[in-house]
């Protein structure tokens, strides 16, 4: 397990600024302060933000129910119990359920005390306002991961290029298996959209979904492209057609890159189609089944290359500005 070096800095140095500050305060149970800075470090700035948006909301609600019924049950440990059962179904109802267990604690130093008193509240209230302020804070700082994110597109694109070549020549018959060509392939745009997930969420005010869009794009084409295979194989004889056919895999394979809106390839397609329908009827029952295999195999490559249009109708001026003409 790959072990996140920076992240688990940030974690023992603000929780040390967490508990310093606490302490600087006078506040009492101090040390809380830096278990709730740990709990809101997260992976990215985005789901900092949110989760310390929520346990500050979730703070308002616990503080009431507590003092509701700590203050007509008692400070007895049936009591913090219906506390506990009434403070979680709101906060799974609410959709704050990232401030149970930060506020669960505060509000146990509450119990523990057996007091209502509004000091003890405020302290409570600091001491969660410190460790939220002090992990965002120390996430505002995130690596850049455009750099290796573009390495990605340029690696996964040169697989693709590669395989759309290969099944070229498998269309005319040559042997090969890219079984393990696919199952790497595949891995490596899982990392890449985990990666770029991570990134559009490390920017607050940028729109970084774009990276994202495209690996989902290449996820759907490289399932295109196993079909593709799959059908390949399911040829017994090589019919005229495929000539064709595997001259145009091989012109999408050598054009085959992120700024390709695939309009002139699609153009081509339909021409080369075309001269499908102008070719003489299958003449047997062997030929009449490759030719069904061949449409099948045509009508994939098209889809591929429909997808690419349709991604680059979806960008935004901005988009294209920002990513395609940079």
């Amino acid at each position: 397990m790959k072990v996140n070096a920076l992240k688990v800095l940030k974690i023992s140095a603000a929780c040390c600024i967490a508990i310093f500050l606490a302490n600087l305060l006078g506040l009492k149970s101090s040390t809380s302060a830096g278990i709730i800075t740990l709990l809101s470090i997260q992976d990215t700035k985005k789901a900092t933000f949110q989760i310390a948006g929520k346990r500050l909301l979730a703070f308002v609600p616990a503080v009431l129910f507590s003092l509701l019924i700590f203050w007509t049950v008692g400070f007895h440990v049936f009591s913090f119990g219906i506390f506990l059962f009434i403070f979680i179904l709101f906060c799974y109802f609410a959709k704050l359920h990232e401030g149970i267990t930060t506020n669960t604690v505060l509000i146990s130093h509450v119990f523990a005390a057996s007091s209502l008193h509004y000091t003890l509240v405020l302290n409570e209230f600091i001491l969660l306002c410190i460790g939220v302020a002090i992990g965002v804070l120390v996430n505002l700082y995130m690596p850049q991961m455009t750099k290796q994110i573009r390495q990605d597109q340029q690696e996964i694109d040169g697989c693709l290029k590669c395989i759309i070549g290969r099944l070229a020549e498998k269309l005319l018959g040559k042997e090969s298996d890219l079984t393990p060509n696919f199952q790497t392939l595949q891995k490596r745009v899982d990392a890449a959209l985990t990666r770029s997930y991570d990134n559009a969420d490390n920017y607050l005010r940028t729109d970084m979904r774009y990276y994202v869009r495209y690996f989902q794009l290449r996820m759907g084409q490289i399932s295109l492209l196993q079909r593709i295979d799959e059908s390949i194989q399911k040829l017994r004889c090589i019919p005229e057609q495929a000539n064709a056919l595997a001259e145009f895999l091989k012109k999408v394979s050598d054009s085959f890159h992120e700024y390709n809106n695939a309009v002139s390839l699609l153009d081509a397609f339909a021409k080369m189609r075309a001269g499908f329908k102008n070719s003489p009827l299958p003449q047997n029952r062997e030929e009449f089944e490759a030719r069904a295999v061949l449409v099948q195999i045509a009508h994939d490559v098209e889809n591929l290359l429909m997808q690419k249009k349709e991604f680059a109708l979806s960008l935004s001026e901005e988009e294209v500005q920002r990513f395609w003409k940079n």
